[in-house]
């Protein structure tokens, strides 16, 4: 029986995840081509996916790439991160062949080309899914800071204070877009517990909220002091009153999330792992998750109420009062009448050159 292959693909709102497998054992593969359709208006532009990962006998240096029927993926899966929101895209797996030594590559048995998927933010069923990039870039990092002449300090600066905007955004993603994009409702109310706030370009949006916007903020990671110190004065001082959530020793104050209220009434609600901060967006790598049922809103606004009952004035010092914790323990039903798709997951991202 003829040897087949199987590709799947999977796409969120920044890359395409590949994954191939052939139905037997190919005798002389030395990799495999994978090529990406992308829609161009009534036309589609094939071409193969760049591998970063070459033969010895070609002494590739750092950085450097060549398609794939050069350099063939010598593995089952890829991430291609030179698709873009908003692309529809397609993919096709060959097996690239020996000829023999010293001879190019031919090629082998071809997979069918894939379904086509449209890279997307939105998940369905009023889920959306945004990611960063983060510095899991390292080896493109270190050469943005070497041809900058940027020490890690240095270059952590130009970060916090937007120094080279389009880097950053770079970093950030769409991520950082869809933050700054929930104080910018005209009329909207938000309900936000926060465990860090550090971040010019993120304090800037919420002071424009002004009485729109009620925040707890809790002491961040520092158990003696306060890690919001400096983002908890700028807000103040631009008249924006804050629910300060000290815990200290006590534990975290490990909340991350936005409720947005249209007409005084919970509508969609932000969360996932990301702190409101420089590091959150442009050094790790995050996520953020944006639920867009009045259900799960009112749920997270109610939790809101009982985390500003547990700090002051209401209780004072702040703590984990008995109905904050019984409302951690419960668990929460909600039902979505629109169907879900498969949100992708992140993965490193390769930046280009």
């Amino acid at each position: 029986m003829a040897v087949a292959i199987k590709v799947s693909v999977y796409t969120n709102g920044d890359d395409a995840f590949v994954a191939w497998a052939p139905s037997d054992f190919i005798a002389g593969c030395r990799g495999f081509l994978l090529e990406r359709g992308r829609k161009a208006g009534a036309s589609e532009k094939i071409e193969p996916v760049e591998n970063r990962v070459g033969f010895t006998k070609d002494k590739p240096k750092s950085g450097d790439h060549r398609p794939s029927d050069v350099w063939p993926f010598q593995r089952f899966n890829w991430t291609d991160h030179a698709a873009d929101v908003g692309n529809v895209v397609r993919y096709r797996v060959t097996a690239m062949m020996s000829a023999g030594p010293g001879k190019p590559l031919t090629k082998g048995v071809s997979s069918d080309w894939s379904d086509w998927k449209t890279l997307a933010t939105d998940a369905g069923g009023g889920f959306s899914c945004y990611f960063n990039r983060g510095l899991v870039l390292s080896q493109f990092v270190a050469r943005y800071m070497a041809k900058n002449k940027l020490s890690p300090a240095a270059f952590k600066k130009s970060l916090q204070t937007n120094g080279d905007a389009k880097f950053r955004a770079f970093l950030e993603g769409d991520l950082g877009l869809r933050m700054v994009g929930l104080t910018q409702g005209a009329g909207d109310e938000l309900h936000a517990a926060l465990y860090e706030l550090g971040d010019a370009t993120l304090e800037t949006a919420l002071i424009g909220l002004g009485p729109r916007l009620h925040l707890i903020l809790a002491n961040g990671s520092d158990k003696k002091g306060d890690g919001n110190k400096d983002a908890r004065k700028n807000l103040n001082d631009h008249g924006i009153p804050t629910i300060d959530r000290m815990l200290k020793s006590k534990g975290l104050g490990h909340n991350k999330f936005v409720v947005v209220s249209e007409d005084g009434e919970p509508k969609k609600v932000w969360t996932g792992s990301t702190n409101w901060s420089t590091t959150g967006l442009c050094t790790q790598v995050n996520n953020g998750l944006l639920i867009e049922d009045a259900a799960v809103a009112a749920h997270f606004r109610k939790h809101w109420d009982l985390l500003r009952d547990a700090s002051p004035p209401k209780t004072d010092p702040a703590n984990f009062t008995p109905a904050l914790m019984a409302d951690n323990d419960a668990p929460k039903t909600s039902r979505s009448a629109r169907p879900r798709r498969p949100c992708g997951l992140p993965a490193p991202r390769t930046a280009p050159t």
